[in-house]
């Protein structure tokens, strides 16, 4: 919880009788930073207070795995607890959208006008050139901590890096790029911060990666790149979770096709004369040859099998299509037709 929110909440839980705590799963509690009742293993029935140990616990409906306690003698109930949840929805959403983070949330978020930019960058001293790059972080499931908590934990913030929270599972990690820094390294960036969220939290994540901003005002449209490389690669580009929105000019192009005329080509070559050619091991050893790039012997290797037996599933397809998928032209011919069934699953065919 931010520190913020935590010294509103102190202030405002002062003038009661008995001590309230915050708690999350390790029983810290998040007003005071200090040990509070250890939390109770079992889950609740319902939506009520429950006693254990003498205290009351009330499991957040605001924040997932934080749970409210306090003296049971008290006499607090399910009214007084709805109270303080309220209080904290309210810190949160007010800390969300006033101060430099609010800012950059607004120029990420919403398309302001010159003057609009110059304004915020006046009241909050934000430098109007930026250089930096957009990578957006998305939880793919909810682990009850917000995502704008766990990243200060295990990302290394430089000077000049914003962190910018978006909402409880995804947040926008504004990068001060090296000058000179391409997509390849962009790229290995965000794969190193990905396996970083991993091995120390435990939770997985997918990355969007957007164009580098030059000033305050060109945050929006890498914000909305990398959104884009998100919601696109989650469709065509399904083995990955790191998408970078400037290399992905392929899926980007499928995503704008109308679902009609995806599906009418892909039936030029996939419909009921070739669905016994193309089963599942075939299209396994397809895949698999792509991504040895049209390597014949690396493909083997990885499917375990011979290398005349590849060749003979490749002349198999040959012979029936009339595409030698050994050829660059053909191959990237299959991919598109192959790839046209995932139109009908994007609908953002918004152009850039």
């Amino acid at each position: 919880m931010a520190l913020d929110v935590a010294k509103a909440l102190k202030t405002y839980v002062h003038g009661f009788s008995s001590p309230v705590y915050l708690l999350n799963a390790g029983g810290t509690d998040l007003i005071s930073g200090l040990p509070g009742p250890s939390v109770p293993d079992r889950e609740p029935e319902g939506k009520e207070p429950f006693e254990v140990n003498g205290y009351l616990f009330y499991p957040s409906r605001v924040r997932p795995g934080l749970c409210w306690a306090a003296a049971g003698e008290t006499g607090h109930g399910g009214d007084f607890f709805l109270l303080l949840d309220g209080v904290l929805a309210s810190l949160q959403s007010r800390e969300r959208e006033t101060g430099p983070a609010g800012a950059y949330r607004r120029l990420l978020t919403e398309n302001l006008s010159h003057s609009e930019t110059e304004a915020l960058a006046a009241e909050y001293h934000l430098p109007l050139k930026c250089g930096k790059t957009v990578y957006l972080i998305r939880m793919t499931q909810d682990h009850g901590e917000p995502l704008e908590e766990l990243l200060p934990q295990v990302l290394p913030l430089s000077p000049g890096d914003v962190l910018v929270p978006i909402d409880a599972k995804s947040a926008v990690f504004l990068r001060e790029a090296p000058r000179q820094e391409g997509e390849t390294e962009s790229l290995e960036f965000a794969q190193a911060v990905q396996e970083s969220i991993l091995t120390e939290a435990g939770y997985s994540v997918i990355i969007g990666i957007g164009a580098k901003a030059k000033d305050l005002s060109a945050l929006h449209a890498g914000y909305l790149q990398a959104s884009r490389a998100i919601s696109i690669g989650r469709i065509f580009c399904e083995n990955q979770t790191v998408f970078d929105y400037a290399s992905m000019l392929l899926p980007r192009f499928l995503s704008e096709l109308s679902p009609d005329i995806a599906e009418r080509y892909h039936h030029l070559l996939f419909n009921p004369s070739t669905s016994r050619l193309f089963n599942e091991e075939m299209l396994r050893t397809i895949e698999v040859f792509f991504q040895k790039d049209l390597n014949l012997s690396d493909t083997a290797r990885q499917l375990y099998i011979h290398r005349n037996t590849l060749v003979y599933r490749l002349d198999k397809v040959q012979r029936e299509t009339g595409l030698d998928l050994r050829k660059f032209e053909d191959a990237l011919t299959f991919r598109m037709l192959l790839d046209m069934r995932k139109c009908k699953y994007y609908t953002d065919c918004t152009p850039d």
